[in-house]
């Protein structure tokens, strides 16, 4: 019962969204994504990467740019601060089935745009950074017009918050 009023909020929440959410005249689209991978990415499940693939695999580029910032795993590539890549980097980054890592996923992987190293995913001054860095690249690929979209990827704390870094326990 409880999980079929979840989902009927959750359509009715949907609907009232589109109802008095203004129709933009841009046609683009600018994800960024703010993963927090945690046990979700290096469980033997790769949550992150089986989420991020199924988003390369049914996204439109032609209507759609994204950024992925990621960190915050016991996994390689997830490790150490900040790695942030764009589309065309994730699909290659995806050919081996996990995101952050190549070579029998020992190595961190080369298809990043960039790595913000030795910083907390879970503190506000990474997630400024992050957005720093989305801000600047939307400015150099002419996404001034976009709608623009931030997606926070993670378990949701309730009150204790939002981004488990499993690295630092913050």
């Amino acid at each position: 019962m409880v999980q079929k009023t979840l989902i009927l909020g959750g359509i009715l929440l949907l609907l009232i969204t589109a109802m008095i959410v203004p129709v933009s005249a841009s046609s683009e689209n600018y994800l960024v994504f703010y993963m927090v991978g945690s046990d979700l990415e290096s469980g033997e499940d790769h949550l992150a990467s089986m989420n991020l693939n199924d988003l390369v695999n049914n996204l439109d580029p032609e209507i759609t740019d994204i950024l992925v910032i990621y960190g915050g795993a016991d996994q390689t590539g997830w490790d150490n601060g900040l790695s942030i890549t764009n589309l065309d980097l994730l699909k290659k980054d995806l050919e081996d089935g996990i995101v952050g890592s190549d070579g029998g996923h020992r190595t961190p992987t080369e298809y990043v745009l960039i790595r913000i190293s030795d910083v907390d995913i879970s503190s506000s001054g990474a997630l400024s950074e992050g957005l720093q860095y989305a801000e600047s690249y939307s400015t150099e690929n002419d996404l001034a017009s976009a709608n623009r979209y931030l997606l926070f990827w993670n378990h949701g704390g309730g009150y204790e918050g939002f981004g488990a870094n499993e690295l630092f326990d913050t």
